[in-house]
Order: C-alpha cells, then structure tokens, then sequence
C-alpha cells in the first residue's frame, strides 16, 4: 500500500469516528503527496467545517476551488446543510453543479433531502393523482430453488396483485422490443442477475404501472390491504433507514409512464455506461430511484407544485407489511454482495 493512499484510509477512519482534527492530520500529509488531489482537499474542509473552524477553512476553501469547481460546489452544499442556512437561490446554485456531475446515491442526495425534509413533512401527495395499478413485477434469472418458488407461488395465491414473473430470456426479449437495442445490450451486459433486476424493474413499472419487489421479500397481506388505499400517489417509496440512506429499491411503485422512473431509468443507462464499475448498490440499484426522487423533489423547491411528488414513507412504514426472508443462495456469488465482496479482493 502505497503512502498516499495509507494516510486517506487512515483520515477516513478517523473522520467516521468524529475525530477531525486527527483525520485531517493525515489528510494535510496526504495532499502534500499529492497536491492535485480535490478529493482529499474536500475532506480536509469538511473536517474544518465539522470543527467549526472558518479561519482554516477560507484558506483551502481556495484551493479547493481552483482543482475543481464541482468539489467547491459539494462543500458549500455540506456548509450549508450544517449551518442550518436556508437561502434558496444558494442552496439551488450549488446543488444543481453537483446534480448534475455527482453518480446516484453519492452524499449529495443525502444533504438535499435531509435539507428539505422538513419542508416536505407535511405535503399531501394524494390530490387529484392517479393511483398506482395493482400489477406486481418480479424477476428471476432462471430455475428459481425452491424456496424462492414457493414465495412466488404464495403471492400469485394471494390474489391480491395481478402478478407477472419474469426470467432473463423474458425481460431481454421486453426490453428489447420496447425500448430498443441500446436498453437490451446494457441489459445483457450487467453480468449478475441482482443488477438484471434492478435494470428490469424500473423499465417494466415505467412501461406498464404498478410495484416491484424482490424475490426474497413476501408480505402480510392483512396490513398491506389496510395501508395501500392510503398511498395515492404517482410514485410510492421508502427510506432504507430511518435517519438517511438510499431509498429501498426493493418494492416500490408508480403510474404507468412515470416521469420519475423514466428519468430513473436515463440515470441507471448514465451511471452503466460512465461509471461501469460503481458498486451495484449506487450504480443499478437503489442509486437511480434515489437520485431521480430527490431531483423532483429539488426542481419543486420553492413547494409551488408538491402535489405530484413521489411519497417517500418512513422504513418504519415498510417493515409494517413487507417481510425479508434468508434465501437459500444468501452466501453464494448468487448474492450481490458476496460477488463484489470477490470482485474487490481480486
């Protein structure tokens, strides 16, 4: 391990551990290695923002600025969200630099939303909107085992979604006649079928209308039924966490021809074809439903149209009704997490 790359992994330790003033000792060594560095310029004035130290922070907050506008951008976008700042046009100038530039599911999206939660606490997301259809998507590469099959089966039972089953030869031919050959070749080059039902779940709620959900979720049929009359809206989702994180991914639903999901989807094509080695988690995943959520919600920010924004529940709201169970292949490279985990050793 080279020494740069030491002193960054020994200032990120101690920054997730609240220790600023020791984080940025590393991080000054770190920079002076390597000068051009805006990375780490960034997380030397986090730090100083963190500590509450402006005088130190004016001085790299220029240099900063002159490696890379974009970083500037980020750090006046984080001094805002800790001052507590709430001019709009600021706020606004800064967060549409990094929008744009930043993948799906980075920091960013994080600041933004914690930003405006407060503002959006009480909005009423149900007037005069469509209502989501009840067609559930699913997907399997193929030859679910058998404890996937028979979750399946109990949901197709239950009667309560009209349910449509997809396998990989199945969503190939779909997206390919649907949405062309440029959908259908970034399809077929994802190369693990957790990110083939990532790519395939926003193209057939977009297409068709309706909810997603993963193979190893099931239900109680008995809350849901009581709660989904409740959610009208033209976008329902949900946190992953209480206190931030990226959306769940792992059910959610909207309208047929979903502006957000559509813009979803030009997120998800983005982060495949520039950002090919993005962690399945930002890059397919909840990342793209994450970013295209927080960017309606940021181009609403003056709360002039709040009525058709998507619903962002509380996780707390999803563990009600919806049920993760331990599939059989958790612990095998069929596991997303395990074959990054393998990916990243090599």
């Amino acid at each position: 391990m080279n020494e740069f790359k030491k002193l960054c992994d020994l200032g990120t330790i101690h920054r997730k551990n609240c220790d600023y003033e020791i984080s940025n000792q590393s991080f000054i060594k770190a920079i002076e290695i390597n000068p051009q560095s805006h990375h780490v310029m960034l997380a030397i004035c986090k730090n100083f923002v963190d500590q509450g130290d402006l005088k130190s922070l004016e001085d790299y907050k220029i240099k900063l600025k002159s490696l890379d506008s974009v970083s500037y951008s980020h750090l006046e976008c984080y001094r805002i969200f800790q001052s507590n700042n709430t001019f709009t046009e600021e706020v606004l100038l800064h967060y549409e630099a990094v929008f744009k530039t930043s993948y799906s599911g980075s920091e960013i999206d994080w600041m933004f939303y914690f930003f405006l939660r407060d503002r959006l606490r009480n909005y009423d997301g149900s007037i005069g909107c469509e209502v989501i259809p009840r067609n559930l998507f699913i997907y399997f590469d193929k030859n679910p085992p058998d404890d996937i099959q028979l979750n399946v089966d109990k949901i197709i039972d239950s009667r309560f979604f009209t349910v449509n089953f997809y396998n990989k030869e199945m969503a190939e031919f779909f997206i390919g006649s649907v949405f062309g050959e440029r959908s259908k070749n970034l399809f077929l080059r994802l190369g693990h079928p957790s990110a083939e039902s990532d790519f395939f779940r926003f193209h057939a709620v977009y297409h068709f209308g309706g909810y997603y959900v993963d193979t190893d979720e099931s239900f109680n049929f008995d809350i849901l039924s009581s709660l989904i009359s409740t959610f009208k809206c033209p976008l329902l989702c949900f946190k992953s966490k209480e206190n931030g994180g990226p959306l769940e991914s792992c059910f959610f639903g909207a309208v047929q021809g979903s502006q957000v999901i559509k813009r979803a989807i030009e997120i998800l094509y983005f982060n495949c074809e520039k950002h090919p080695n993005l962690s399945m988690w930002l890059k397919t995943g909840p990342g793209p439903i994450t970013r295209a959520v927080l960017e309606e919600h940021f181009y609403n920010f003056d709360g002039k149209n709040l009525n058709h924004l998507p619903l962002i529940c509380e996780k707390s709201v999803l563990n009600k009704f919806l049920i993760p169970f331990e599939p059989s292949y958790r612990g095998d490279e069929r596991d997303w997490r395990v074959f990054e985990a393998k990916k990243n050793n090599n």
